[in-house]
Order: C-alpha cells, then sequence, then structure tokens
C-alpha cells in the first residue's frame, strides 16, 4: 500500500521472545506500508534474547526499560517516541494475516469520521475469540449490577454469536490491536499511567469518546494466541483488581456502589453457587478467593490517590507481581 504516512506499531514485550518475533515477522511478510517503524518496547525481561531483535529488520527499534511499566505506561512511552501519523498499538501474542495492517490503515484514511479502529480478533482455530457485545457494552452501574450472576440465572443468556457485517461506532476496543490517529495520543495523553494492566483500555476510550469516533470492523481479522503471554491465574486476579480502579475514577459514588454490588451481591451468589453446582464449583471458588484477597486494596489502596489522571504515587498492581 501506497502512502506518505509513516505507520509507528508499537509492541510491549515481557518475556515473550518467541511469541515478539513470530510476531514481527509476520507484520513484515503481511505489510507493505512503505514507511514502516516498529517499536519494541520491553519491560525488563529477563530473557536477553530481546536484545538481538533489531536483527530481524532495520525497520525494528528497541527500548529496553530498567523496570516493569506495565502495558498502558510503556505504550504511552513508545507513542512519544513514534515518528508515525497513526499508531498501531499490537500484542505480542498475535499474527498478522491478509494484510489486515495495510487494510485497516487504507480504512482509517477513507473514512476520516473515525480516529480510532479496531478489527475482529480470532485464534489460531479461525474462530472469533471476542464477542461484540464486549465492544458495544456501556459502562454503568445499572449495567454491572444487571451483568451479576444472580439476575443472569433468571434471565435468558445473551446471543453472544451476533455476526457484524459492516463496521460499525463503538464505545471501546481491545489495546491488542488499536490503531489511531497521532493526534488522538496527542490530545489524550494515551493511557492512564495508573493502570498497571488491564481496563487500561477501557478508561481511554471512554477519554476518547469525548472527542473522537471508535470504529469496529469485523470483517478484518487477526490472530490472538489468547493467554500464551502471561500467567493466567495472577493475571485474572490482576484484571479484577484494575477493574476496581476503573469504577473508582467513574466517580465516588459510583465506586462504593461497585463494593456494595460485588460483595453484597456477587460474592453472596458466588458462595452459594460454589455449594451447589458440581460442574462450575472451583470456578465460582476462584472468584471468592479473588475478592477476599482484593478487598485491603479495595477499601485501603485504591482510595488512598486521587481518581484523576496519573492520580497515584505508584502504579497499582499486585503484590506478586514484579
Amino acid at each position: 500500500m501506497q502512502t506518505n504516512n509513516i505507520l509507528s506499531i508499537i509492541i510491549v514485550n515481557y518475556n515473550t521472545y518467541d511469541l515478539i518475533v513470530n510476531c514481527i515477522q509476520s507484520i513484515l511478510a503481511e505489510t507493505n506500508v512503505v514507511r514502516l517503524e516498529i517499536i519494541v518496547v520491553d519491560n525488563n525481561s529477563a530473557d536477553r534474547r530481546i536484545e538481538g531483535i533489531t536483527q530481524l529488520s532495520s525497520q525494528v527499534q528497541l527500548i529496553q526499560l530498567e523496570e516493569n511499566l506495565g502495558f498502558g505506561k510503556a505504550n504511552n512511552l513508545g507513542m512519544s517516541l513514534a515518528k508515525g501519523d497513526y499508531f498501531l498499538l499490537l500484542n505480542s501474542d498475535t499474527i498478522i494475516i491478509d494484510q489486515v495492517i495495510d487494510e485497516s490503515v487504507k480504512w482509517l484514511i477513507n473514512n476520516s469520521q473515525y480516529e480510532v479502529l479496531g478489527v475482529d480478533q480470532i485464534n489460531e482455530h479461525q474462530e472469533s475469540i471476542v464477542g461484540l457485545e464486549n465492544y458495544t457494552k456501556t459502562f454503568s452501574i445499572l449495567a454491572y449490577f444487571y451483568d451479576s450472576p444472580l439476575l443472569t440465572i433468571f434471565r435468558r443468556k445473551k446471543d453472544k454469536d451476533c455476526i457484524l457485517q459492516k463496521p460499525m461506532e463503538v464505545n471501546q476496543l481491545s489495546g491488542a490491536f488499536m490503531l489511531l490517529k497521532r493526534e488522538v495520543f496527542e490530545d489524550t495523553k494515551g493511557f492512564d499511567p495508573d493502570f498497571f494492566m488491564y481496563y487500561e483500555e477501557t478508561e481511554w476510550c471512554q477519554r476518547i469518546r469525548k472527542t473522537y469516533k471508535i470504529a469496529y470492523h469485523p470483517e478484518l481479522k487477526f490472530i490472538h494466541l489468547h493467554g500464551k503471554s502471561a500467567s493466567r491465574e495472577v493475571m485474572t486476579k490482576q484484571m479484577h483488581l484494575s477493574a476496581g480502579l476503573f469504577w473508582y475514577k467513574r466517580g465516588f459514588f459510583q465506586y462504593v456502589m461497585y463494593l456494595l454490588i460485588s460483595y453484597l451481591i456477587y460474592m453472596p451468589t458466588w458462595i452459594v453457587l460454589s455449594l451447589t453446582s458440581h460442574s462450575r464449583r472451583i470456578h465460582f471458588k476462584k472468584y471468592i478467593s479473588i475478592y477476599s484477597v482484593l478487598l485491603n486494596y479495595f477499601i485501603f489502596d485504591i482510595p488512598r490517590f486521587s481518581k484523576k489522571y496519573e492520580g497515584r504515587d505508584e502504579v497499582l498492581k499486585l503484590k506478586e507481581l514484579k
């Protein structure tokens, strides 16, 4: 694809050398953007093979950090150093197929009413792995209450197989593949550095939508090897911790209601289901354990700091994460 625009692809790495090599090789094989730079931000990986990543191509740059800054802050650093007119945030555990980067840039250029674009995530078996409802959902306390396990028992299950045939405006995107115009980053300052991992793209999209439009294109696809880049047990706990920070930044009332619904509705329901459901007993016990551990964070750690952008003195992450 011929274009005078520079595309900067930012990939954050943390001990995923083999994955990121495959990712970059797929970019080089499937992308024809002439003016391309790939910026790898390494979060102080123990795997020092990453130091040789620039040998893959002259288009690859490596930024090595002396500590693990987390997903959002490392991406912000990459974007602040990027030269591109367009930025593509890409997970290290992704594979580019069908010239999806070229097609995404072309679509965003031709549809100037949008400034941010996401595309469909599929697994190695060509199956979509993120439902449309994840992009269109609204974040309100009422919606959180409505999604409680108690109410899901009494209502019909949502249709998660909704097939979308054309691009549409959405409320949020996944940070695994997020294409945006440079001005979006410059105006909104990127991810809130208070988030270590998870919910940072959700929070950022809420701020982006105050000024810009976000689109989702279902016919453009990339492979996401979900869960291959991190320990799922610890990351699940971190995800729910970040969810608490997200609700705190939404406002004090929303945060209090989030805690009340979580511990007075979600938690008792999980306890009952863990005792009565044989097939999913382990699943419900896991959530009971997670929210028991996180209660101290929710009550004492999160409210200690301002809810504003970069309002914390330190990033919010689990003690077991380094």
